[in-house]
């Protein structure tokens, strides 16, 4: 009978599949959403603006004391009644309005575009965040991986060293070495699982997860290669970030309400019919249940003798310009932005390929020393040396590895591409 533990399969995410979990679980992109759909509601009721309104009231009071009219002295006439019912039913439909209906629907239209242009603005910056800190687990699933290289090279290191020492071609001091450094491996080690703990940990808050430890990434970081990728930014018509598109709305927004205050220029005429039943109704000298239908046109012009409107309308350019100025800031920081982001990701491409060569010499110098070592000709503390140097160049040059495509996200981000939301593998046509 063979006896196991159970084994649970941990979920393999790649990347496009954490940014798409992250997106449906920020509370940024959820209230850009929800302020987005709030927007739609409002251009909705804008739209219902041209459509007639039924209004429906009603009163009842009581007086105490009516006119009268006296004819015959010995018996004078009440007008109207003690007590008093009125229902009302009015039907209006607007016939014109200046352009206030249609200036109001257009900018409640452009706001709708403003505030998707916000929600991808969101997205965008979740993706960001998100592919960073998936890169940033990436590199410390690498480092530790390298880490656990280390402690079993130094093992070998020991192991080696205490056949020498048996067979007295070593002595106390070189396995006293080899145990500290593999004391210090083991503490490297540690630390790098410590920090990809910590990594795992804020990637798997941003998926909303609440149990880091089932899960693993399944992204592979290809070999890195600028010649496929970003071409060089001569000028601004390469940035598409949607927050230079919002400001862009935001501008229009302030420019349709310069026609709008325009209109308050001009008068209203609506076109209304009213149904009343009451008593005694809309007839003072009544005092009986009646009903009455009433149609008709009215007529509404407001002049405002303290210039109000001509302030509003000045106000809404200064907004407008203010809006367009706004754009060009920003969309002269993005161009600057780019370009930096451009400019490092090249660094990081020559750092990766440096790094790479210096990783190979330092195998191989590890691999001469150990030779040397095992003939007799190298000492122990300096085999340890090789084997340190080593390993920091093995960090190096996977951290470098990542590095090119953390300065690939800044990049993307920066011209607000669409490529941050997929895997490493995505090459620009």
């Amino acid at each position: 009978m063979i006896l196991s533990s159970p084994l649970y399969a941990q979920t393999a995410i790649s990347l496009p599949e954490a940014i798409k979990l992250s997106q449906d679980h920020a509370y940024g992109v959820k209230s850009s959403r929800t302020d987005s759909l709030s927007a739609a509601s409002d251009y909705r009721a804008a739209k219902a603006s041209r459509y007639p309104t039924l209004s429906l009231s009603a009163t009842s009071y009581y007086l105490d004391e009516t006119q009268e009219i006296t004819i015959i002295p010995t018996n004078p006439m009440e007008i109207g009644a003690h007590e008093n019912y009125l229902a009302k039913l009015t039907l209006t439909l607007p016939l014109y309005a200046g352009g206030r209906i249609s200036r109001q629907i257009d900018i409640q239209r452009e706001l709708v575009n403003t505030k998707l242009y916000g929600l991808e603005s969101s997205k965008l910056k979740n993706a960001y965040l998100t592919r960073k800190s998936y890169l940033n687990l990436m590199a410390c699933d690498a480092i530790t991986r390298a880490s656990e290289s280390s402690l079993e090279r130094v093992k070998s290191i020991l192991n080696d060293v205490q056949n020498r020492y048996n067979v007295g071609m070593a002595d106390s001091l070189d396995i006293l070495e080899a145990e500290i450094a593999l004391l210090k491996a083991q503490n490297k080690l540690d630390e790098a699982k410590t920090t990809r703990n910590n990594a795992k940990s804020v990637l798997s808050q941003l998926l909303g997860f609440t149990e880091p430890t089932n899960w693993v990434l399944s992204e592979n970081a290809p070999t890195p290669n600028l010649d496929k990728y970003h071409p060089a930014i001569d000028d601004s018509a390469a940035i598409i970030r949607p927050e230079l598109k919002q400001l862009e709305s935001s501008a229009r927004v302030s420019q349709k309400s310069v026609s709008l205050y325009k209109a308050n220029l001009y008068p209203s005429l609506n076109a209304f019919g009213t149904y009343t039943n009451g008593k005694p109704n809309n007839n003072m000298f009544e005092n009986e249940w009646n009903d009455q239908f009433t149609t008709g046109l009215s007529l509404t012009w407001d002049f405002n003798l303290g210039g109000k409107t001509f302030r509003n309308i000045q106000s809404a350019k200064y907004k407008a310009k203010m809006a367009e100025y706004d754009r060009q800031e920003l969309q002269e920081s993005l161009l600057y932005q780019s370009k930096i982001a451009l400019e490092n990701l090249r660094q990081a491409y020559r750092s990766y390929i440096s790094a790479g060569e210096e990783y190979q010499n330092a195998v191989q110098k590890f691999r001469l020393a150990k030779e040397k070592q095992k003939a007799g000709n190298l000492a122990v503390n300096r085999l340890i040396e090789q084997e340190d140097d080593l390993t920091s160049t093995e960090q190096l040059y996977e951290a470098s590895k990542i590095n090119y495509y953390i300065y690939e996200t800044e990049y993307f981000y920066a011209i607000g591409s669409e490529l941050i939301y997929g895997g490493l593998q995505n090459e620009i046509d």
